[in-house]
């Protein structure tokens, strides 16, 4: 479906945003440029589409990586409300939530979208519309058993509640074509054995400094990012990055310190800053402190 038809006003024209994405990136501070993109968790009610997006979503944001996660019934009691569950109000369900998750996209978040979304239509729709936006979008589907999502004392009651038996091969046929990573319980628990420090990797498995990081930080940074401290160079008089080989040329001067400097009317050392900034910096803690 194109998600450029049936448009209802006829007057209005698409504004080009003047930063670019690049740009968000950076400002944003994301490592390796912009990243905003969509994952859309689609799988049975219950299927635990909702615990994994706002898993992921939680893991990212402490890694420094914005994210947001659109949760299909929280989005019932908002943007939403007015609509049902028939087949045409999914359709339009699933095409708001699309528009929003490119908004959060575009804006360099990572979007963690979790839907029920039964219709393929409905996802091709949704991914035309990133791919329109030049966004990346990636399908997740929760392949949860139906045993694992209602007692299994109702599963064949309720089973047509799901796929119906005549659409069930076309179902699973889908299922099969989309893109998958199997990982088991015997996975994991390895993962875990290593990070933990239990038992040493196999040769090959990973790098010494990977393995290090999973081990002391519980998690892979692909790399531990370096910074520089400034401080006073005595020798230079003005401020310098910090070089260990120099130290005792370096003086630090801590906020507090500069701050106790200023108010009490003493001059920082020459260098340390502009006279004229130092100047109004000293007048206001100076009648602050008054």
């Amino acid at each position: 479906m194109d998600s450029n038809t049936n448009h209802k006003s006829t007057n209005v024209v698409f504004q080009k945003h003047h930063v670019s994405r690049d740009k968000r990136g950076q400002i944003m501070g994301q490592k390796g440029g912009f990243r905003g993109c969509t994952i859309w968790f689609t799988g049975l009610s219950g299927a635990g589409k909702t615990t994994v997006s706002f898993g992921v979503e939680e893991y990212l944001c402490l890694h420094g990586i914005p994210a947001y996660a659109l949760d299909g019934d929280n989005i019932r009691h908002g943007l939403n409300k007015n609509l049902g569950f028939s087949s045409q109000d999914r359709e339009e369900n699933i095409r708001r939530v699309a528009e929003v998750a490119k908004l959060f996209a575009d804006s360099g978040v990572v979007c963690l979208t979790s839907f029920i979304s039964p219709y393929a239509k409905d996802r091709t729709m949704a991914r035309e519309i990133h791919e329109q936006a030049g966004l990346l979008f990636i399908e997740c589907f929760v392949d949860t058993p139906l045993e694992g999502v209602i007692p299994g004392s109702v599963v064949d009651c309720v089973k047509e509640l799901f796929v119906s038996p005549e659409y069930l091969p076309a179902a699973m046929e889908e299922a099969a074509a989309l893109p998958s990573v199997e990982i088991s319980k015997l996975d994991l628990q390895w993962v875990q054995v290593l990070s933990e420090g239990w038992a040493t990797p196999l040769t090959g498995f990973m790098r010494e400094a990977e393995f290090l990081q999973s081990q002391h930080f519980g998690c892979y940074l692909e790399e531990i990012i370096p910074f520089q401290v400034a401080a006073y160079d005595t020798k230079k008089k003005k401020m310098a990055m910090f070089e260990p080989e120099r130290k005792e040329d370096f003086l630090f001067i801590s906020g507090t310190k500069m701050r106790s400097l200023a108010r009490s009317g003493q001059e920082p050392p020459a260098g340390f800053m502009e006279p004229s900034a130092w100047k109004v910096l000293s007048d206001y803690y100076r009648s602050a402190a008054n």
